[in-house]
């Protein structure tokens, strides 16, 4: 097979496209808020904003922040917390979140209070015949300092009731305008939230609420302490429940946990006491599994007078397998994945990405400075459990690299150290190291391009002598299977789908000649978002459910 010099020339257009511009990047000390402006941009393209604390050289954008605008947007607004010196590059991405063309050049800026600013105050206050909104702080979102309600009944759009400068500080609203259930909440005049989404709900009954979605990627009211719960290990899990109606209620809260054997266990039967209109509560249980498998949480909340009581009660399926089990991304849209989401490289946003219990592994790299305790730094920076370093083994010495590796498990036992390792033949230095528990995992890199049948046959074949081979090091209990969900492995004129088959059938390899490993990990910047789903779905079955 040839390359035709048309498909040559069209194959690197994407590289050839003009960079993105910037045309300014500024701080406002007073809202701790940075805007960047470009130029530049395909119409029909988004753009992503590289942020960090160093110069963005090389591959240094895949471990910085990464903050994504939509197509049609020529400038972005950035907070986030720390203040000192902060380089930026751009990127275009196309609407399957591809890089298309090259980075930027770099900006720099001094970055002063970057903390999240302060937040609008208000109260309502509901009278016999009014519902009266008083702003007490403006918050600084709301440059043009207008109050606008917008009110929101079951099934319709949002719409404009009220509206009045900021420096009047009041609005009063007649609730014989206002359905039962009706929705207020403030929003500046563009018709974006500039305070909290607050909202006070009218009628006059309670209506004790949950989000009933069984998916945690899909299911903010609750949060885990572990995406994948552990045989005889403690987790928590969380509920968040609010007053949707116009009275309060008083609420017993009932948890129960159904493991795959048909059993059933109360966890929790709690008073939650008094909810009042628009308030909320927390409750949180925790749970030990005893066996493997789909664990089914259901919690039922109670309350008298209830106006609606289709969502008072969610089933919540997750999972618990006899060993820790870990998912390593690097790169992908991990935020995507339903199950198959313990750690990432490229969390995009890590408050959420924590909520379902995923784990933040720092990357770092054999180019910082070689200790331990730098590596912890970066770790510590980056709020993150742990860390997995990009790369050793292959034509690189183990022994060059060990000595920071080891410092760090020696004086950090608490954090997780995982190595991505060139190739499938980890050095003896690293064996060793893995038999002492110096480290923790490696991610042998077994990375096979996607074919024709013989060469998938062929392909497979390889794949079988080197996972046996790994078998023999005795470590194997210790291995996570780094396999190629790059886009540069779905091979000439193949498709996201055909290499999702071959894929599922490496999986099944793993599985069938290293039943020990803890877990899978997979190379993706770059990978296709069905593909990544594909393969979520396959983490599952052979993982979770343990499919052989």
């Amino acid at each position: 097979m040839h390359w035709s010099k048309t498909a040559f020339i069209l194959a690197l257009a994407p590289l050839l496209a003009p960079a993105v511009e910037f045309e300014s990047v500024t701080h406002d000390k007073t809202t701790g808020k940075t805007t960047v402006k470009w130029s530049n941009v395909d119409t029909q393209n988004g753009v992503v904003v590289f942020r960090n604390d160093r110069s963005i050289t090389g591959d240094e954008h895949f471990f910085a922040e990464k903050h994504i605008f939509p197509a049609g947007a020529t400038q972005g607004v950035i907070s986030a917390d720390g203040s000192g010196k902060f380089f930026y590059r751009l990127a275009e991405l196309t609407p399957f979140r591809r890089i298309s063309g090259k980075l930027s050049a770099e900006k720099s800026i001094e970055e002063f209070d970057r903390s999240t600013p302060a937040t609008a105050e208000y109260t309502f206050e509901r009278k016999q015949y009014d519902v009266i909104f008083k702003l007490t702080r403006p918050a600084a979102e709301n440059a043009a300092k207008l109050l606008v309600l917008t009110c929101q009944t079951a099934g319709s759009a949002v719409k404009t009731i009220a509206e009045a400068p900021a420096a009047a500080g009041e609005i009063a609203v007649a609730v014989d305008k206002l359905q039962n259930f009706a929705a207020l909440a403030v929003a500046d005049r563009f018709g974006k939230y500039a305070m909290p989404e607050t909202w006070y709900f009218c009628g006059n009954q309670p209506d004790i609420s949950i989000n009933t979605s069984p998916l945690i990627a899909k299911n903010k009211d609750v949060a885990l302490s572990d995406r994948i719960m552990t045989v005889g290990e403690k987790s928590t899990v969380s509920f968040t429940f609010r007053n949707n109606g116009g009275a309060s209620g008083k609420v017993t809260a009932v948890v129960t946990a159904t493991e795959n054997s048909g059993s059933s266990q109360e966890l929790l039967r709690q008073d939650a006491g008094e909810v009042a209109p628009g308030g909320k509560k927390v409750i949180s249980v925790d749970y030990t599994p005893q066996k493997a498998g789909k664990i089914i949480f259901a919690l039922e909340l109670q309350t008298a007078n209830d106006v609606d009581k289709t969502n008072n009660r969610l089933t919540l399926e997750l999972y618990a397998t006899q060993q820790k089990i870990y998912f390593l991304w690097y790169g992908g849209n991990v935020m995507e994945l339903e199950y198959a989401n313990y750690a990432s490289v490229h969390a995009d946003d890590l408050a959420e990405f924590t909520r379902r219990g995923g784990k933040n592994l720092a990357t770092t790299s054999r180019t910082e400075n070689k200790s331990g305790e730098a590596y912890y730094n970066r770790v510590k920076s980056s709020r993150a459990v742990g860390m997995q370093l990009d790369e050793i083994g292959g034509n690189l010495k183990a022994t060059r690299f060990l000595p920071a590796i080891v410092d760090f498990e020696k004086r950090h036992p608490e954090l997780l150290s995982a190595v991505w390792h060139i190739g499938n033949s980890p050095q003896k230095e690293v064996i060793e190291a893995l038999k002492k528990r110096q480290i923790d995992l490696i991610m042998p890199e077994i990375y096979f391009t996607d074919g024709t049948a013989k060469e998938r046959a062929k392909a497979l074949k390889s794949l079988r002598g080197r996972l046996e081979k790994l078998r023999k090091t005795g470590v194997a209990e210790y291995m996570l299977i780094g396999l190629g969900t790059h886009r540069n492995y779905l091979g000439w004129g193949g498709s996201p789908a055909k290499h999702a088959e071959f894929i599922e059938e490496q999986i099944k390899l793993v599985r069938e000649i290293l039943p020990m490993t803890p877990g899978i990990a997979f190379y993706s910047s770059d990978a296709d978002a069905e593909l990544l789903k594909k393969v979520d779905q396959m983490c599952k079955k052979y993982f979770l459910e343990n499919e052989r």
